[in-house]
């Protein structure tokens, strides 16, 4: 199908809903494959600032694996945090 360009978009739909997903899930899982490839290696000073910085090391860690902003609240109490003060969360901050 895919040599002969016959995989049309609603086959395309078919073969998401077999395996649970929406189309928009498989671009999104496409796009974090991507983005996972893009860094290889990490440079010196890249390493350096994010051992020296275990928050922004856990952070970077669980970005780089996927996690939305959504994901980071829920999993480690962002909002509490806020709450308390001990973090200021931001509107539209971006990660």
């Amino acid at each position: 199908m895919f040599s002969d360009h016959h995989f049309s978009l609603s086959r395309l739909d078919n073969v998401c809903q077999m395996m649970g997903m929406e189309i928009s899930d498989l671009v999104v899982e496409m796009n974090q494959q991507a983005m996972a490839s893009h860094i290889s290696q990490l440079t010196e000073e890249q390493e350096q600032i994010l051992v020296s910085d275990p928050v922004l090391l856990l952070v970077s860690i669980c970005v780089l694996n996927g996690w939305t902003m959504t994901d980071l609240q829920s999993h480690y109490h962002l909002t509490r945090l806020d709450s308390l003060n001990l973090i200021v969360l931001l509107p539209l901050t971006v990660i």
